[in-house]
């Protein structure tokens, strides 16, 4: 039996000053390491979580997972659906695919710079009475309302020292991957190649893969 520790981030420095460095990793370290033996990107590398949380992982020239930056906006998003009138807005009697609009994203990223996060996702509920929309294109505004002010996130990696130059793999559900691949390259123009992992069944095997690559790697060095 292995057993596989997370990693532990080094202190926050300067007090309540400092707290923009704060952040952890509780088991994503495991699914990078699966992502770098399987895909094997060109580093320094960025690899772009969109679950419960959006979560960054920096991958360093050198192949090391050397830092984080994480938001809660998936787990803020399902509470917004599911506690709020918004839900209403966005669900529909009959089942709908997932739509993508550049159009629609863009408005959404200009209304939160302009009104903020809170107004624009209001904004939903009011495009439902005074506009001819389809519930899936609201859920694209408030989608893509969540991935603008996520952009911000983006912008401290890159003042942390992330290299978001390099190739971006976003790993999560489809249309969020399709949204923040567009923002990125729109508002932060970060114009590199992208890798999106998307089937659930493939990001479940990530974390199995990785943790059967850092096992196998305990093996070799006990053998050594």
């Amino acid at each position: 039996m292995v057993f596989i520790p997370g990693i532990k981030n080094a202190a926050g420095k300067g007090g309540w000053e400092g707290i923009a460095s704060l952040d952890l990793m509780r088991g994503e370290e495991t699914q990078a390491i699966g992502i770098l033996s399987r895909h094997q990107p060109a580093l320094p590398c960025t690899i772009s979580e969109l679950g419960s949380t959006t979560k960054l992982i920096h991958i360093d020239a050198q192949g090391r997972l050397a830092g984080s930056m994480t938001s809660l906006s998936g787990q803020v998003y399902a509470a917004i659906l599911k506690e709020t009138f918004i839900g209403s807005s966005v669900k529909s009697a009959e089942p709908q695919p997932d739509c993508f609009s550049e159009h629609i994203a863009d408005v959404a990223y200009r209304s939160v710079q302009q009104s903020g996060l809170l107004r624009t996702i209001l904004l939903t509920r009011f495009i439902q009475f005074s506009l001819d929309t389809q519930p899936a294109e609201r859920k694209l505004f408030c989608e893509a309302a969540i991935a603008a002010d996520d952009m911000k996130l983006f912008a401290d990696a890159q003042q942390q020292g992330f290299d978001l130059n390099g190739e971006v793999i976003f790993v999560g559900n489809a249309q969020r991957c399709r949204i923040y691949q567009h923002m990125m390259k729109n508002v932060l123009d970060l114009t590199r190649p992208a890798t999106l992992i998307t089937a659930r069944e493939d990001i479940d095997r990530l974390v199995v893969e990785g943790a059967g690559y850092i096992a196998a790697r305990v093996e070799l060095e006990q053998q050594g």
